[in-house]
Order: C-alpha cells, then sequence, then structure tokens
C-alpha cells in the first residue's frame, strides 16, 4: 500500500469521526438527563479527529475537513441506537485498515482508536437500557418540535442559528489550523479557541433544541490558508464579525438571560480578536525587523519566530510521538 492511499484511508476515517462528534453532540443536547455522558464520548471521538488530522500530516497529506452529513431522530431509542450501530462500524472499519496499512504507528493508533470505539459501543448499550424503560413510561422529557413558531420564537431560532454556523466554521478553521501550523504553542492556541467555539456552538445549539426547535448543523463557508498572515488577518476579522452579530442579536431582545449569555460570548470573542490583533502586530514588527538587519547581525541574532514565547517549544509531534515515540 502506497503512502497516498494510507492517506486516502485516514482522511476517510478522519470524515468517520466528524460524522460521530456532530451525531454525538445533538444526542446530547437533545437527552438533556443524558446528556454529560454523551458529550464525553463526543469528546472522546473529537480527539480522534484530532489524531487523524495530525497523522495524515505526518504523513505529507491534507486534512479532511469535509462536513459529513449527520444523522438524527427526536426519537431517543432510536437516537441511540443509531449511535451503537455507528461505534460498530468504525470498529469495523478501523480492523480493516489495521490490516491492510503496512505504517506500525499507523496501526497503533487505529488500535487505540478502535478499542476506544468499542468501549463506545459498550457505554451507549448501557444508556439504551437505562433509556428505554424511561421512554416506555413516559418519563423522559424531550422538547416536542415545534411545528408552529410565533414570530419572536421564528426571530431567536434564526438568531442561534446564525451563531451555529459562524461558530462551526471557526471551529473548523482553527481545527484545520492547528493541523497545519508547524509550531506548536500556536498549534495548541488555535486548538484552545476552537473549544472555546465549541461551547459557544453547543450552548445556542441547546437554546434552539429546548424551544422545539431543530439545529442545522452547516457552518458558513470555511477559507483555509496556510500562510502565518492570513491566518491572523482572517481569524481576527472572523472574530469581529461574531462581535458584531452577538451585539446585534442583544440589541434585538429584551430577554434578560440571553442578552447575558450573548454578551458573555462577545466577551469572549473580544478577548480571541484581541489575541489574533496581538499576534499579526508581533510577527510584522518581527518581519520588520529581520528586513532592517544587518547581514552581519542577522547571522548573530537570527529573527525570533514571531509565534512563539520566549520559552522554547517543541514542534507538532509525528504520528509515533503519540505513543511515547520519536
Amino acid at each position: 500500500m502506497t503512502n497516498e492511499e494510507v492517506i486516502g484511508l485516514l482522511q476517510h476515517d478522519m470524515e468517520m469521526e466528524h460524522q460521530a462528534i456532530l451525531q454525538y453532540l445533538l444526542a446530547g443536547w437533545t437527552l438533556e438527563d443524558f446528556e454529560a455522558s454523551i458529550v464525553e464520548i463526543a469528546r472522546d471521538e473529537m480527539r480522534h479527529f484530532k489524531w487523524f488530522g495530525q497523522a495524515i500530516r505526518m504523513l505529507g497529506g491534507e486534512p479532511n475537513m469535509t462536513v459529513p452529513a449527520v444523522p438524527f431522530d427526536r426519537d431517543p431509542v432510536a437516537l441511540i441506537r443509531m449511535n451503537v450501530a455507528a461505534e460498530q462500524d468504525a470498529a469495523d472499519t478501523y480492523a480493516k485498515h489495521i490490516e491492510s496499512i503496512p505504517n506500525a504507528d499507523v496501526r497503533r493508533l487505529l488500535e487505540r482508536i478502535r478499542g476506544d470505539e468499542l468501549y463506545h459501543k459498550g457505554e451507549f448499550i448501557g444508556l439504551l437500557e437505562k433509556i428505554e424503560p424511561l421512554v416506555a413510561a413516559g418519563e423522559l422529557h424531550i422538547a416536542d418540535l415545534d411545528k408552529s413558531p410565533d414570530k419572536k420564537k421564528r426571530m431567536l431560532w434564526r438568531f442561534f442559528q446564525e451563531d451555529v454556523s459562524g461558530e462551526y466554521n471557526a471551529i473548523l478553521r482553527y481545527l484545520h489550523q492547528s493541523f497545519t501550523v508547524e509550531d506548536g504553542w500556536l498549534a495548541d492556541n488555535l486548538e484552545d479557541r476552537a473549544i472555546d467555539e465549541m461551547r459557544h456552538m453547543a450552548w445556542v445549539a441547546e437554546e434552539i433544541i429546548e424551544s422545539g426547535g431543530e439545529v442545522d448543523m452547516v457552518p458558513d463557508p470555511v477559507t483555509y490558508t496556510k500562510d502565518l498572515r492570513e491566518i491572523f488577518v482572517g481569524n481576527a476579522k472572523l472574530e469581529r464579525a461574531a462581535e458584531d452579530r452577538y451585539q446585534r442579536h442583544i440589541d434585538a431582545v429584551d430577554d434578560d438571560e440571553l442578552r447575558e449569555l450573548w454578551g458573555y460570548i462577545k466577551f469572549q470573542e473580544e478577548h480571541h480578536a484581541a489575541d489574533f490583533e496581538d499576534q499579526l502586530s508581533t510577527l510584522s514588527s518581527e518581519a520588520k525587523a529581520s528586513k532592517s538587519e544587518t547581514p552581519k547581525q542577522s547571522e548573530a541574532e537570527p529573527a525570533k519566530d514571531a509565534t512563539k514565547p520566549d520559552v522554547p517549544r517543541d514542534k507538532k509531534p509525528t504520528v509515533g510521538s503519540l505513543f511515547r515515540k520519536k
């Protein structure tokens, strides 16, 4: 099997994990009584998604950021059964890939992930055993789908959906950047930003579901780049646009709880924007200083990487380093 073929299999696997993340998040937001358990499994799938992205990059490929279709059902029993089937399908797929991929480090990564999926399957079966009797007794609360929302609710759903799509865009953008930048410190910083945006998306998506609406897990169009200046400029612009969106939503409603929620998210977006603007300023200053140095000075004191702190940081991990190997 060629390196390109291995990359192709991992790109397929990465998309499977992406689908699982969205599927389980929707399930967790819908089954409020079991949200913590289901979202914890979604977090494991996020780690798998990250590991596949890093492995693909280490092999010289491009991480697969394709947005998958997401199966969904408001019936809680059907929802959990879909998740059980998804875990078994993933485990079977990874078993086939383990047999066919010659790279020992990649096989070991797949073995680890396959073990997680089989464990998740057992967790979902356990949830199913708890949920089925609750459904039969009519004791499991799920917000009914509101098929005739009033004008105010339609407006709120439109606002929330704008937020979901905007946050999903930021998540994909920052994760892709965390996979592709060479500096390990910056990669961690971008991953932290993506995690913040995941929280924001969860908060507004739950508002939709709890009020009887449906969440459309489709992001705003995403622009990917590997150029540092374009990354910082684009990210700052994205965050400032998010600030404006949340302020527009705040100004349009008189619900104190929603205003507080949007205000808190806006506060975090302001922090993100300022951070990216600072990184851009540092990058510009370092580039200017580097150009003004004489060859002798440049040889004696190489320009510092604008994205690194004073304390040396490790480079991004290789596939093997995920398992403490060089």
